[in-house]
């Protein structure tokens, strides 16, 4: 057997609801792409305390209304209470005139009624009478004005067929006290609502004032501003202790991107160096082969001047070996070195130019220093810097001591001049590497210095200039 789904009708009605349902389901699923903000610390602070404000405030306004109310409602039940048992209890003679007289002084409604209830002819309020159902203890309703009413017995010597008295006060007076002091109240709660959300403002914004000064700080921070401080602003210690912190990350910062700065600059200088370098070795070398070729055909007598150049071309290329190797460990060959025979070596290479600029250069060995184990090629290179150091501070002439001595435990090697001196922070800038270019021949000694367990130091100089000092140890195992 074969079924067949039968198509089904829509109604126009139905069809609209299947319209309508289709496109509240597209704009729901369109809005979940769209989420709502958030809402900022200041509106979250706000809005419970603005409600909790609202509604203590209602509860204050209904519990004092109703209070009220109440009180004044008391009041009036015990005054027709006390009155009518007054006057029943037969003190006075109740004549008409009393009655109006007491009605008069309390605002109340006295009737006298008879054994069945009801009223006598002699009742001074008989023209309301009519609009009361019925006279019994209470609060009874009077044509749409709730009264309240009291009925005693009458005592001793009552007027002629009077059995009881009935004494009533309208409430419309008390409500309406009562509904205007409910305005008044509800004026006073709305102020002290307004009053205590706007110190809530100020409390809140108290808070997020300074938060959305620093939002605004790590934002500019974000986008690459560096030079900005904290803003000052008074706020919880906390949020001081927030900006201080953001403050200092800025200040550290800026001092790292300044550091990397530099290092790029310095990495940028050392592969042109490197290039420089590559660029000198090939025609030092061909100048080094040429001069071992001319001293082979000059005779004895000349060939220590060009000893002489050899080792200064030997020094070169180390210098250039150096620069090509920057950054990398030092290879170092160190033997039994003579300080005294180095400082000679290098101090009469020295001494021509050194007359050309009219520098007195002296010299002061200690004979008894002992032999070093220190790489001598790289130990003359620490000295020729020191040299040159010296030499450039005196353009219009001055005097040079080179100078070595040792004590118990260390060997020192040391160079002075009459110029004008290098400070001790100056000497600390050149050696960390901000004082910029400047000081790269006292910046590759003290590298040199500290891969031989040397240290390169300043000292109180006799001349008046910088004195320099390379201290070696004579404790470590490579003194001699």
């Amino acid at each position: 057997m074969i079924t067949r789904a039968c198509p089904v009708a829509i109604s126009g009605d139905g069809l609209k609801l299947a319209t309508a349902i289709a496109r509240i389901q597209s704009l729901a699923a369109r809005w979940r792409h769209y989420p709502l903000p958030r809402p900022g610390l200041h509106l979250r602070f706000m809005l419970p305390l603005v409600g909790v404000f609202m509604i203590a405030a209602l509860l204050g306004w209904w519990a004092s209304s109703r209070l009220l109310a109440t009180t004044l409602e008391a009041r009036q039940q015990a005054l027709v209470e006390r009155t009518a048992e007054l006057l029943a209890g037969g003190l006075f003679p109740l004549t008409p005139e009393l009655l109006e007289r007491v009605a008069l002084l309390t605002d109340a409604r006295v009737f006298l009624l008879d054994a069945g209830g009801r009223p006598l002819s002699i009742s001074p309020h008989m023209a309301v009478l009519p609009s009361l159902k019925e006279l019994e203890s209470g609060i009874v309703d009077s044509g749409g004005e709730p009264q309240i009413v009291a009925v005693r017995p009458l005592g001793k010597a009552p007027p002629s067929g009077a059995a009881r008295i009935a004494v009533t006060i309208s409430l419309a007076h008390v409500r309406a006290a009562v509904n205007q002091a409910a305005l008044t109240l509800g004026l006073v709660a709305v102020l002290a609502v307004f009053l205590l959300s706007w110190l809530a403002h100020r409390l809140a914004a108290g808070v997020t004032k300074p938060l959305d000064a620093l939002i605004r700080m790590a934002a500019r921070i974000a986008a690459g501003e560096r030079e900005l401080a904290a803003p000052v602003e008074p706020g919880p210690q906390e949020i001081a202790a927030l900006a201080d912190a953001l403050e200092h990350m800025v200040t550290r910062l800026r001092e790292t991107e300044a550091e990397a700065a530099r290092q790029a600059r310095l990495a940028g200088l050392g592969a042109m160096a490197a290039r420089v370098a590559h660029e000198v070795r090939n025609p030092l070398t061909a100048m080094t082969m040429q001069l071992q070729l001319l001293r082979e055909d000059l005779p004895t007598e000349r060939r220590r001047d060009v000893d002489a150049l050899l080792n200064e071309a030997r020094r070169l290329a180390l210098l250039v070996d150096g620069i090509v190797d920057h950054g990398r460990p030092l290879r170092l060959q160190p033997r039994p070195t003579d300080l005294n025979r180095l400082a000679a070596d290098v101090s009469s290479l020295f001494a021509p130019q050194m007359r050309h600029r009219q520098i007195l250069l002296e010299r002061d060995l200690d004979e008894g220093l002992p032999l070093l184990d220190l790489d001598p090629d790289r130990t003359k290179q620490m000295l020729v810097n020191l040299l040159v150091n010296a030499r450039d501070a005196l353009p219009n002439g001055g005097h040079i001591c080179l100078a070595t001595t040792a004590d118990s435990d260390s060997a020192m090697l040391s160079v002075e001049d009459s110029g004008p001196g290098l400070p001790e922070e100056r000497f600390a800038a050149i050696l960390s590497g901000h004082a910029g270019h400047e000081g790269f021949g006292l910046r590759m000694t003290a590298q040199l210095a500290g891969a031989q367990g040397a240290t390169l130091a300043t000292m109180p100089s006799t001349l008046g200039g910088a004195a320099l000092v390379l201290r070696f140890s004579l404790s470590s195992p490579d003194a001699k």
